[in-house]
């Protein structure tokens, strides 16, 4: 089958039309969809197509084609691939397809631009006082924060934070040569969320294969790693940055300061 969780309905002699399941709507479309939709609309208005015509060729419901043009859908290869060819071959739908991301429902709006600028950084640095970072967090143990946060969340949005959450941690499985660095108060990890197997499993599979073993802050930890700051330690420059501060560098060399005090990004002159 062409899409996850598609139901597959006849719709002439030796044709067949795929139609996403509603389970596979964007709940919250990104740009990227949005404007891959559009390209998608505009190719087929040029080629005088209708949606009904482009369905018939690229062997997808009406329904399919208008939910890709307006961005509530993620085409898959099989799509793209059709109507590529069905709308002149230019090429510009591979292209835009390699840049296709999912909404980021369940992420702050304050935080996204954030979001997106972690997946394209090539060397990222957390220190962190307060709670285990985001990106290391087990599913319990982001579970018992989300849970124990006011104002209360109800079950949708718990889990829609959640799984936002848990695909943010992806990026540092597919991108293991960058750096990600995190300096971390010892006593972070000695806060009790949920049960004791939520807390001594706080730090999830992604923090474990980033680090084979911690390591003091005065070593720090080298090619990417977790730093533990002993409790016995003076103070530090940390101390005076609020409770969270990341510090990433882009593909551009361009540092970004991110205070969670604030919720601000700067943009430092190098």
């Amino acid at each position: 089958m062409d899409m996850a969780e598609a139901e597959v309905a006849a719709t002439g002699v030796g044709t067949r039309a795929v139609t996403l399941g509603e389970g596979e709507r964007e709940p919250h479309p990104s740009d990227s969809l949005r404007t891959f939709g559009a390209v998608v609309q505009a190719l087929r208005e040029h080629a005088g197509l209708s949606r009904t015509d482009l369905a018939a060729v690229v062997q997808y419901s009406k329904h399919t084609v208008e939910s890709v043009e307006l961005g509530r859908r993620m085409p898959d290869q099989a799509f793209v691939e059709r109507a590529e060819e069905a709308l002149g071959n230019t090429g510009a739908l591979r292209r835009a397809a390699r840049h296709l991301t999912r909404g980021e429902g369940g992420l702050a709006a304050w935080f996204r631009r954030w979001a997106r600028l972690e997946r394209e950084a090539v060397s990222l640095c957390t220190y962190e006082c307060r709670l285990v970072p985001g990106l290391l967090q087990s599913e319990a143990y982001a579970r018992a924060v989300f849970e124990g946060t006011i104002p209360l969340r109800t079950d949708e949005e718990l889990e829609a934070q959640l799984t936002a959450r848990m695909e943010r941690q992806r990026m540092m499985v597919e991108r293991p040569t960058v750096p990600f660095d995190f300096i971390v108060e010892e006593h972070v990890f000695r806060r009790r969320f949920g049960d004791s197997e939520v807390v001594r499993g706080a730090a999830g599979p992604c923090a474990q294969g980033r680090c084979a073993a911690e390591c003091d802050a005065s070593s720090g930890p080298a090619g990417g790693g977790v730093a533990r700051v002993p409790g016995w330690a003076g103070a530090g420059a940390g101390d005076a940055g609020g409770a969270a501060t990341r510090l990433l560098r882009g593909a551009g060399k361009r540092s970004i300061d991110y205070g969670a005090e604030t919720g601000e990004c700067a943009l430092p002159a190098l």
